[in-house]
């Protein structure tokens, strides 16, 4: 399964969600929307898998710093039969339906 990046801690996620909202709502509705603790809902980003590799030397005591834990079971994702299906002709094939690329990585 492909790996797309890896996963931010919760704090940082909030705040990701904080800023993206204000580019479309008021502060007094990203107040009242956007959760101020430090819990970030994983459940519903919808292509989460556990990183089976190994990482770059260079990133253990990086990762190794890091003071928090990850849970998340893929498993118990709902996804939609549509949702589903691209997911897994992305997973076969390599190829994202509507996305465009301009270059090929090599």
């Amino acid at each position: 399964m492909y790996h797309y990046g890896w996963v931010k801690p919760p704090e940082k996620q909030l705040e990701k969600q904080k800023h993206f909202n204000k580019l479309w709502h008021s502060d007094d509705w990203v107040e009242k929307n956007v959760p101020k603790d430090s819990e970030f809902d994983y459940s519903q980003i919808d292509s989460l898998t556990h990183f089976q590799g190994t990482h770059p030397k260079v990133m253990e005591q990086r990762i190794a710093s890091k003071n928090w834990k990850f849970d998340f079971d893929p498993t118990k994702k709902q996804l939609s039969f549509k949702s589903r299906f691209k997911l897994s002709l992305e997973n076969i094939t390599g190829w994202r339906i509507g996305e465009y690329k301009n270059y090929k990585l090599i």
